[in-house]
C-alpha cells in the first residue's frame, strides 16, 4: 500500500506544486497549546548552529508532532541533526523551548514528517535528560475533522479557516493567528488517475485503498489565508476548530494573486495509515486522540542524537558569538529568560530599542510575575498588544510616564539617557550625588540624567570608557542588555 499511495502522492505533488514556494517555514486553548514552533540545528564547531524554523501541530497525548519534511531538512533533503520543539503555554508570551526531538518518520512525496521529544530540559533548563516512556504523556493533541481518506471530512467552498503558527513576518515572537477562507482545491479524478498507473501492478488490497479513498482525490486546500515563512508545518484548523491539514506551500505572487496551500487531513490519514502497516506506529494517533496512546518506536527509528553533543552550547544568535563586547550580557539574559532574538535567529545588538521592547525587557529583569488581565488600557495607544502588560505594569510602578498628548507611543525609540534612568529606577539603586566632576566631558552637572550617569559609571555599569557618552543617542539592544547585565549581576 505505502508504494501504490507513494506514487499517488508523487503524481499529483510533482504535477500540480511545480509552480510554488516552499514557505521557508474564535481559537479554544486546545488548538494554541498543541501548536509548537521547530527548531533546525546543526553542528557548527563546538557549538549548535541556527538553521530553520517552522511549525508544527501535536496529534497524539504520547507529543507526537507532525510538521512538513521541508521544516526539518534542507533543500536536498537532508534531515537536521538537531530539531528543537518549543511549547506556547500562553498566546501572550513566546514558546518556550523545552525538548528536542527524533525524527519518528518523514516522507519527500507526503512533505510530511513526524517527530517526538526525545531529550527534555531539566528544571534548571542548563542540561537535558532522556524522556523516559512514562514521561510521554499529558500533551495536548488535536482532533481532526476526520480520520477517513475521502473528502467529507474537509471544508467546502467559502467556508472559513485559520492557520495557526510562528511566521517570521510577524513582528512578535508569539503564535500568530491568520484567518482565510477556503478559495479552492487541488484535486484529481480517481478515473483519471488510474490511466497513468498500470493496473496489473495493483494488488487487491491497492484495490481496495482505492475504494477508500472515493470517486475524487483531494490532495490540497487553497486558502487566500497567506502562509508566511516560519507558518509552513504549522495548524489549520475549520470553524470547530478542528485540524483540517498542514500549511504548507504559497504561492508566487503573480497576477492572478498570492494563494496558500494546506496538505489536507485525508491525505495526512493516508500517510499515518501507511506508517502503520509498515510497523512505524502501532496505530493512526488520529483515531485514538481521545484514548490512551501507546507508540511503539523502535530506537533504531530515532536519530542518532549524541548526548555529548547535547551538552554543547547552543550558539546564541546568528549574529552574537564569544567575540561581541557584549555576548556575556546576552547570555546571561537570554538563559535567565529576559530577553529573546527574532524568529530569523539573529537577535541584532546594535538596532535601536523601542519603548515597548524596554519595558518588557527591564520588567523580566526584576524577575515579576505580571498579570495580564491586570495590567492593560492604560494608554491610548496601549490596549491589549503584547506589550501592554510590561508597559501598564512600568506605568504602575512609576518607571515611565507618557507624552503631554496622553499617549505612550510605544514604537518611539529610547536615548541613551532615557534608559539608563529606567534601568537604575527598576533595579532599585540608590543614586550618588553629582560632584563637582562631570563622568564625561558632554554630560554637564545640571542636566536632569546627570545624576543616573554618575552614578551608572561609579558603579562600573555603563561601557562607555571614553571621554563621551552621548546621551541623545538612540539605545542599542546590545548597550542596554550590557547595562542591566552589570546591574544585576
Amino acid at each position: 500500500m505505502k508504494k501504490f499511495i507513494t506514487l499517488l502522492i508523487a503524481i499529483l505533488l510533482t504535477s500540480a506544486f511545480l509552480q510554488f514556494q516552499i514557505a521557508s517555514a474564535l481559537i479554544s486553548s486546545e488548538v494554541v497549546h498543541s501548536t509548537v514552533q521547530v527548531h533546525t540545528y546543526d553542528p557548527y564547531g563546538d557549538s549548535l548552529i541556527w538553521t530553520g524554523s517552522g511549525s508544527g501541530t501535536i496529534i497524539s497525548e504520547d507529543g507526537i508532532v507532525l510538521t512538513n519534511m521541508h521544516v526539518i531538512s534542507d533543500e536536498a533533503g537532508n534531515i537536521s541533526e538537531y530539531i528543537e520543539l518549543c511549547y506556547t503555554f500562553s498566546e501572550f508570551e513566546a514558546p518556550v523551548c523545552l525538548e528536542y526531538a527524533s525524527v519518528l518518520a518523514y516522507d519527500i512525496d507526503f512533505d510530511l514528517a513526524l517527530l517526538y521529544p526525545y531529550y527534555r530540559y531539566d528544571a534548571d533548563l542548563d542540561d537535558y535528560v532522556i524522556l523516559q516512556e512514562e514521561d510521554h504523556y499529558g500533551y495536548p493533541p488535536i482532533t481532526f475533522s476526520t480520520t477517513l481518506w475521502d473528502t467529507d471530512g474537509l471544508p467546502l467552498l467559502a467556508d472559513e479557516l485559520s492557520m495557526m503558527g510562528y511566521p517570521g513576518a510577524s513582528l512578535s515572537e508569539n503564535i500568530t493567528l491568520t484567518n482565510g477562507i477556503v478559495t479552492g482545491f487541488q484535486s484529481i479524478s480517481a478515473a483519471v488517475l488510474y490511466e497513468t498507473i498500470e493496473l496489473e501492478l495493483l494488488t487487491a488490497e491497492d484495490i481496495e485503498m482505492a475504494e477508500k479513498i472515493g470517486d475524487t482525490i483531494v490532495f490540497g486546500i487553497e486558502t487566500d489565508a497567506l502562509i508566511n515563512p516560519g507558518n509552513s508545518g504549522g495548524t489549520a484548523i475549520d470553524a470547530l476548530d478542528r485540524f483540517i491539514g498542514v500549511p504548507t506551500y504559497s504561492s508566487l505572487l503573480g497576477e492572478a494573486g498570492q494563494y496558500g496551500y494546506i496538505i489536507p487531513v485525508n491525505i495526512i490519514n493516508m500517510w499515518l495509515d501507511s506508517l502503520v502497516e509498515d510497523g512505524t506506529l502501532s496505530f493512526n494517533p488520529n483515531q485514538f486522540v481521545y484514548g490512551e496512546t501507546q507508540i511503539a518506536v523502535e530506537d533504531a527509528l530515532f536519530n542518532d542524537i549524541n548526548e555529548d553533543a547535547l551538552g554543547f552550547d547552543k550558539q546564541l544568535f546568528l549574529d552574537i558569538d564569544e567575540s561581541h563586547p557584549n555576548y556575556l550580557a546576552i547570555k546571561y539574559l537570554k538563559e535567565n529568560k529576559v530577553i529573546n532574538g527574532y524568529s530569523d535567529g539573529t537577535f541584532l545588538p546594535e538596532g535601536e530599542i523601542t519603548r515597548a521592547e524596554l519595558m518588557k525587557i527591564l520588567a523580566l529583569a526584576t524577575g515579576t510575575s505580571i498579570d495580564v488581565e491586570k495590567y492593560n488600557h492604560c494608554f491610548p495607544d496601549v490596549t491589549d498588544d503584547w506589550y501592554a502588560k510590561y508597559v501598564c505594569y512600568a506605568k504602575d510602578q512609576g518607571w515611565v510616564d507618557g507624552y503631554d498628548d496622553g499617549t505612550f507611543k510605544p514604537g518611539n525609540k529610547v536615548v541613551k539617557a532615557e534608559a539608563i534612568k529606567m534601568v537604575l529606577n527598576t533595579q532599585g539603586v540608590v543614586l550618588d550625588p553629582t560632584g563637582t566632576v562631570k563622568p564625561y566631558n558632554d554630560v554637564e552637572l545640571n542636566v536632569w540624567y546627570a545624576p543616573y550617569v554618575v552614578t551608572a559609571k561609579n558603579l562600573g555599569i555603563l561601557e562607555e570608557d571614553g571621554i563621551l557618552y552621548k546621551a541623545g543617542d538612540n539605545a542599542s539592544r546590545g548597550g542596554v542588555s550590557e547595562n542591566i547585565y552589570r546591574v544585576i549581576k
